[in-house]
């Protein structure tokens, strides 16, 4: 009989190997998160340009062994959420031009979502940039 591992030994495999690869993104206010450490340059780049705008960041959360929403990608530390209490609700507002940041640091922002999510960023992908911007199916954010 041949052994097949059930999706809860995958899973759990999964996240093991998710923790081994963990990095750490700080603001300079002291708020802290982690995520995989592959993708830890691209958050911290995100972060630190929020700094220099003087946006003050209290809280972020990133990798976490469970999703709110399929196919989340908190789970695998790929997502980081900023000064977010809810979906698309912050305790202040960003400034002008943080979805260009996130984009320059290679990340993905929430807001252009057609259910916008504002304090939601993530590593990018060629399937949510087709299914945000060119299937009619996202909205375009103001930049």
């Amino acid at each position: 009989m041949k052994y097949v591992p059930s999706v809860a030994a995958f899973l759990a495999a999964f996240l093991l190997s998710v923790e081994a690869d963990a990095g750490n993104v700080r603001s300079v206010s002291g708020a802290s998160a982690t995520v995989a450490g592959h993708v830890a340059g691209k958050f911290q780049c995100l972060v630190n340009k929020l700094d220099a705008a003087g946006y003050k960041i209290k809280f972020m959360g990133g990798y976490r062994k469970h999703g709110s929403v399929r196919h989340s990608k908190h789970p695998a530390g790929l997502a980081l959420d900023i000064n977010q209490t809810g979906r698309n609700r912050v305790i202040r507002p960003f400034p002008s031009g943080t979805t260009r940041m996130a984009e320059a640091c290679g990340l993905f922002h929430g807001k252009l979502w057609r259910n916008d999510d504002a304090g939601h960023f993530e590593t990018r992908s060629p399937y949510m940039d087709r299914y945000s911007r060119r299937t009619g199916h996202g909205k375009k954010a103001k930049r």
